[in-house]
């Protein structure tokens, strides 16, 4: 008897299954390929997946001659999976412009896309107010996001999505955190905030959650031993001291006086900062650490575009922290709209793209006639925050010496026209636009 759509439900997080009602799950894919492919599909299920893209994933290195005819015995698994975990393949598995679509009947549910919901319900609910809702939804968020996504596959997609998971999951259990500190649960907020340390022990911001915990329940020896905990990680792995933000933590948890860092006003209290980031939690993050250092105005966007409504208003940072690899306008583009506007004057470049990137986008906005403070990857520490923004002048354009050059560029013009010198020339482009925005040039 076949199973109503409403009650089938794909499967990708921990396992790869078909439930299906009350039914046992079918859970039988004939071979890694089959598991590539499904799972391609069913992640990107209602968009045609063109065959190149899928051969792609199959092979990584290397694609064998008959590439074409295996991709089709593949595909020839994956419909009896989907026949036999009661979808009609014929209808399901569709074949179009050269590309393949999962096309799921309406209420066939992804566990995938239940994750992502989750999340954006909690997110909803914690901005309503609904504590208790949203504290539920993004504990189903972290339960999904937690579960292993195709742990035994290399490859380059299901590695993207695995990041992906693991932003949603400290973004659940930090959102989880909170929302229980508003219900006024604080012993299950430190359920929440464990579980966020063990996920990522690197983020001093989850340290300096739990500590507070630990202080209202109550707990202050064990504040003290997760402030020590925190310290030994800091110094061992990143060479770095607790920032003063959380030094305050554990004196407002085992109730010293101190709510100020000792000793004279911060050197960053004068100073505004944007930060623009998608990552929810790492942009909680940033904030914590510049507030530790003592910045005295702090902004946030989480996009570009929300960065330039803040600018086209009364927000006038001395400094914009920003991300590169944002979805819709990304950080290159929205560099070029507030260099061109003149909305800011100095940028921090905080991402986890390769070195080579950061240092491109560094050069192009330097082009743009910005201040780059720096390029910096992921994660920000307050030792690197601190000594970048250390560097900015906001009378850098004023003052910056000019001196004459016009002996030297006519030499250089004289060698060049006499062939003694000749000069090679890589272009700098800017993707978003399409177009040169400078040049590396080498003498020789």
């Amino acid at each position: 008897m076949a199973v109503p759509p409403s009650q089938t439900r794909i499967v990708l997080l921990g396992r790869i299954a078909i439930e299906q009602g009350d039914r046992a799950p079918e859970s039988g894919l004939a071979g890694r390929r089959a598991e590539t492919v499904f799972a391609y599909l069913a992640a990107h299920h209602g968009r045609t997946v063109s065959r190149d893209v899928l051969a792609t994933a199959l092979w990584p290195e290397v694609l064998p001659d008959t590439w074409n005819a295996a991709l089709r015995s593949v595909l020839s698994d994956v419909r009896r999976f989907l026949e036999r975990g009661g979808l009609d393949p014929a209808q399901t598995l569709l074949t179009e412009q050269g590309g393949v679509r999962l096309a799921l009947p309406e209420g066939v549910t992804v566990d995938l896309d239940e994750a992502r919901g989750a999340l954006a319900t909690a997110r909803d609910a914690h901005g309503a107010g609904d504590a208790s809702t949203a504290a539920a939804c993004a504990e189903t968020a972290a339960d999904l996001a937690e579960l292993p996504f195709l742990a035994a596959h290399d490859d380059e997609w299901a590695a993207e999505l695995r990041g992906e998971l693991d932003r949603l999951h400290t973004d659940a259990l930090a959102l989880r955190a909170e929302s229980l500190v508003d219900a006024g649960d604080p012993r299950g907020a430190l359920v929440a905030a464990d579980r966020l340390v063990r996920a990522d022990p690197y983020l001093e911001a989850a340290h300096r959650l739990r500590i507070t915990l630990l202080g209202r329940t109550g707990d202050r020896a064990g504040a003290r031993k997760a402030y020590e905990r925190c310290a030994a990680l800091l110094a061992s792995e990143l060479g770095l001291e607790p920032s003063a933000e959380t030094a305050a933590a554990l004196r407002e948890a085992v109730g010293e006086a101190s709510a100020a860092v000792p000793g004279s006003e911060s050197p960053l209290a004068g100073l505004s900062v944007l930060v623009v980031e998608d990552h929810d939690f790492q942009r909680r993050t940033t904030l914590s650490l510049l507030r530790g250092l003592g910045v005295g105005e702090l902004h946030e966007a989480s996009d570009g575009a929300g960065a330039l409504r803040l600018l086209d208003g009364a927000v006038a940072p001395d400094v914009v922290v920003c991300d590169i690899d944002m979805p819709g306008m990304d950080g290159v583009e929205f560099i070029r709209h507030v260099a061109e506007r003149g909305l800011v004057t100095a940028v921090v470049f905080a991402s986890g793209l390769d070195r080579r990137v950061l240092d491109t986008v560094r050069a192009a906005s330097e082009g743009y006639g910005l201040q780059v403070l720096g390029a910096v990857g992921k994660p920000l520490t307050a030792a690197s925050l601190e000594r970048l923004l250390g560097e900015f002048r906001p009378d850098h354009a004023d003052t910056a010496p000019v001196a004459d050059t016009t002996a030297a560029v006519a030499a250089v013009v004289d060698a060049l026209d006499d062939g003694s010198l000749t000069a090679m020339f890589e272009p700098i482009v800017d993707l978003a636009v399409g177009r040169i925005t400078g040049l590396d040039a080498t003498l020789d």
